[in-house]
């Protein structure tokens, strides 16, 4: 694990910002602005007090708090990806089935996870118990949190976790009963990461460009030089867009 207790001591106005997040006295807007303070500046992690007072953070009572954590968090891995890990999986560990927390703390963490995005990816696997859990806002949370997932690209890190989740998903779209579930779970379904085929980046094969043409033309012909009927006529092949 990173540590980060020998790093030099935080900025002043970063130490007022978690001051304010951590007090039990500050108000919903005093906590908003510096969650937002926290999300618009810092460009690295805290010393550990202040790490550990931050992912507290990610469980605060107003929604708007929880989100810009998370979303400072994703800063922070875009950033550097590993030293943020311990912080993420402070936040997973609390899924695990001998974890001591209650439901309501298990769903901010799938929620959490899933806002931080494809950086915290590497820990879906303490999702699948909540694929079978009886209540449905559970469930719920489960997919949202493989859709955050997968709904981000990252330079670094995993991606793809529907994939990963296709069978759970393919029985909660078939036979859960709740109908907003079956409707998520078939939502997520459809982002499952598709490739450009390799043959298709290095060959060119010749009904591309009889779609090209066609596109160009409006549909009034396809055939090359003065044949074509179409509005662009030979000005079309001098330049042929790719």
């Amino acid at each position: 694990p990173y540590h980060f207790d020998d790093a030099p001591e935080a900025p002043e106005w970063a130490q007022k910002c978690v001051k304010t997040l951590s007090s039990s006295k500050s108000d919903v807007e005093a906590r908003r602005a510096a969650s937002a303070e926290l999300q618009e500046k810092l460009m690295e992690p805290l010393q550990s007090r202040l790490m550990l007072l931050l992912v507290d953070a990610l469980y605060d009572e107003d929604l708007e708090v929880r989100l810009t954590i998370a979303r400072t968090f994703q800063n922070l891995c875009s950033l550097d990806r590993w030293p943020m890990d311990e912080w993420i999986a402070r936040v997973a560990r609390k899924l695990e089935p001998d974890s001591e927390v209650d439901l309501m703390t298990r769903i901010l963490s799938m929620r959490a996870l899933g806002w931080i995005g494809p950086w915290a990816a590497h820990y879906s696997g303490a999702l699948r118990p909540y694929f079978d859990h009886e209540e449905e806002f559970v469930r719920l949370s489960a997919i949202e949190a493989v859709r955050g997932f997968s709904t981000m690209s990252a330079a670094e890190g995993p991606s793809g976790e529907v994939g990963r989740h296709k069978k759970s998903l393919v029985r909660l779209m078939r036979e859960d009963p709740s109908m907003e579930v079956r409707k998520m779970a078939e939502q997520v379904l459809d982002m499952k990461d598709w490739k450009v085929p390799h043959w298709m980046e290095v060959q060119k094969p010749a009904w591309r460009e009889r779609v090209k043409r066609a596109i160009a033309n409006r549909g009034k012909g396809t055939r090359k030089g003065k044949n074509s009927e179409g509005t662009l006529h030979k000005r079309y092949w001098e330049k042929l867009p790719r």
